[in-house]
């Protein structure tokens, strides 16, 4: 019985990602496109032919790429940006009262005009 159950979750996961695909024709054609009739017969024979026909293929690389975006791409970002090495830029304002330092040294650093 839980292999059925596996199988209803995977037919359910696959119509949520045949949704998924939908709206990404929707959107290349509005974007693409614009409005109208054209559009509309663009979005019928690329959903029939993506979503039909060669779904075994473009629900695959679809997957794949989605993956690849959410998971790769954020293990990209994280080594060269957010690990990047480099000394501190300086500690952030955290109170009043060193805000007020910083001012009169600053004060203090300027030279007078007009003098």
């Amino acid at each position: 019985m839980e292999i059925i159950k596996i199988f209803e979750l995977l037919a359910d996961l696959q119509t949520v990602l045949k949704i998924f695909v939908f709206m990404s024709i929707y959107s290349f054609a509005k974007n693409h496109i614009g409005g109208g009739p054209i559009m509309i017969g663009v979005i019928m024979i690329l959903s029939f032919l993506v979503l039909f026909v060669f779904w075994p293929l473009f629900g695959t690389l679809y997957l794949l790429y989605m993956l690849g975006m959410m998971g790769l791409c954020g293990v990209l970002i994280d080594f060269f940006f957010v690990t990047a090495g480099g000394p501190p830029e300086g500690a952030p304002v955290s109170s009043g009262a060193d805000l007020m330092k910083r001012m009169v040294m600053m004060k203090r650093q300027r030279k007078p005009r007009g003098r």
